[in-house]
């Protein structure tokens, strides 16, 4: 396999496809408003709806770069991307899944026109290749928070149908 088929393959598996572990649209099925805005006690927890909008900040800058577009929001902290635009109205939650998934398969289909010497372009300061990579694992590390908040919430099934 070449790098780019590799990392196709990953980032199909962390959104979509079964393999060794739930995909993230698996996670988010069935969740709905009142669910993606509950919160474990803690300080330190998040809502799904938290991590939902922290994996879109971080998956549409990334696509503004693969455009060269200037990315126009700016956050101080990686914390601020964890700030939810879900209010728990009806449609708000879904529209921002479906915002989710739809900035997830744009960059897949620019994933495949990508050639080896697209991959380590520097945008700005790391190669293509190694934030596909990232973007990857990172999905895969909130996945797996979002089951696990779903597991405390009650809602997760003890034996899942793949």
């Amino acid at each position: 396999m070449q790098s780019k088929d590799i990392l196709i393959a990953g980032w199909e598996e962390t959104f979509d496809k079964e393999g060794w572990y739930p995909p993230l649209r698996a996670a988010l099925n069935g969740v709905d408003d009142k669910h993606s805005l509950w919160q474990a006690p803690g300080k330190a927890a998040h809502t799904i709806a938290q991590l939902v909008d922290h994996l879109l900040y971080y998956k549409k800058r990334f696509l503004y770069r693969l455009e060269r577009k200037a990315w126009p929001f700016t956050i101080n902290t990686n914390d601020e991307s964890f700030s939810s635009t879900s209010d728990g109205s009806p449609g708000n939650w879904e529209k921002t899944v479906d915002e989710l998934a739809s900035v997830h398969k744009q960059i897949q289909e620019k994933m495949i026109d990508l050639t080896d010497t697209d991959l380590d372009l520097k945008l700005p300061e790391t190669a293509v290749g190694g934030q596909i990579l990232t973007l990857i694992m990172h999905d895969a590390y909130h996945t797996g928070q979002i089951v696990f908040i779903r597991k405390l919430y009650g809602s997760w099934p003890a034996i899942r149908e793949t």
